[in-house]
């Protein structure tokens, strides 16, 4: 039977993503035991029931498949999100629901300021 698992966003699964990021969200998935590689469609769904396209992936076994949404990580909010997977001219599709916790992480800035020591030693 065809499979495919999250390697970053787990079914079932809490995170806290950095919210100040302004890359694309994206996601990882490996496929197992698929027989075709045919091309999947995949979207984001958000936990106000909005949907992100996402770049498709293939039903690849070997490699691991990235891919990319349309929502930038700061435009981003916590709740429950839902990643879409959905193959094309095969009976395929995954829907892996986690929650997102969407939080700007502190900045800390540290100031070194170098210290000179001189001595002077008589001889």
């Amino acid at each position: 039977e065809c499979t495919c698992t999250g390697l970053d966003y787990t079914q079932g699964g809490s995170f806290l993503i950095d919210g100040s990021l302004a890359s694309n969200f994206t996601f990882l998935s490996q496929f197992s035991s698929c027989s075709e590689q045919a091309t999947c469609k995949s979207f984001l769904l958000g936990p106000d029931n909005r949907e992100y396209h996402c770049t498709e992936i293939t039903m690849d076994d070997i490699n691991t498949q990235l891919s990319s949404c349309g929502i930038k990580y700061s435009d981003m909010n916590s709740g429950k999100w839902s990643i879409i997977i959905q193959a094309e001219n095969v009976d395929f599709q995954v829907i892996r629901e986690f929650e997102l916790f969407v939080e700007v992480p502190e900045r800390t800035t540290v100031v070194v300021t170098p210290t000179v020591v001189e001595g002077v030693t008589k001889t």
